[in-house]
């Protein structure tokens, strides 16, 4: 628990700043900080771990029986990506852009777990895009239920904006800062 307090703080400590000074919104900024948590969650490379290792899992949907309790995880991690994109940006309330992201984002992952010791794995690519669909199908409904009052306010490039924002801070600040941290305590 203490571990994921940490990493979790100096994130945390990261982020948030850098958004306010950003003048970004609270849920831009919940947005930033899911982003950061998926980073964390699925292993992705820091600059104090990195390393080139090709285990390839290309078989689809077989692993992925034997291996449930992953598969419902990996759709429950991108549920709040098929939410956000549509509720930030207005572009992303068509379903074929919001899913290209949900993908794009999918693959950058399995293509990153290729330098660290994590397996890049179809099944992961497949349960990931049908949580960003399931996200999506329940901002959909959310959206009606609201009356279509739902109003984004973000620019489009917001979007790669706080994707490159949080890689940087998860990759080169916020491990040297937890680093920090667990020595302290």
């Amino acid at each position: 628990m203490k571990n994921i307090l940490i990493e979790a703080v100096s994130a945390l400590v990261l982020l948030i700043p850098l958004f306010v000074f950003l003048r970004k919104r609270a849920m831009h900024i919940l947005f930033a900080l899911y982003l950061a948590a998926v980073y964390h969650i699925v292993g992705l490379p820091t600059v104090l771990f990195l390393t080139f290792d090709a285990t390839l899992v290309l078989i689809p949907f077989l692993p992925m029986a034997e291996d449930l309790r992953n598969s419902v995880l990996n759709i429950l991690l991108f549920i709040p990506l098929g939410f956000f994109l549509p509720l930030l940006w207005k572009k992303y309330r068509r379903m074929s852009e919001n899913l290209l992201v949900g993908f794009c984002t999918t693959l950058a992952i399995e293509l990153g777990q290729l330098l660290t010791y994590r397996a890049t794995d179809i099944n992961d690519i497949i349960t990931n895009f049908a949580g960003c669909w399931l996200g999506y199908l329940f901002f959909r409904f959310v959206y009606l239920l609201s009356g279509k009052r739902l109003r984004p306010n973000e620019k489009q490039n917001d979007l790669w904006l706080t994707y490159l924002s949080v890689a940087v801070v998860m990759f080169f600040l916020q491990p040297p800062l937890a680093s920090l941290l667990y020595k302290l305590t």
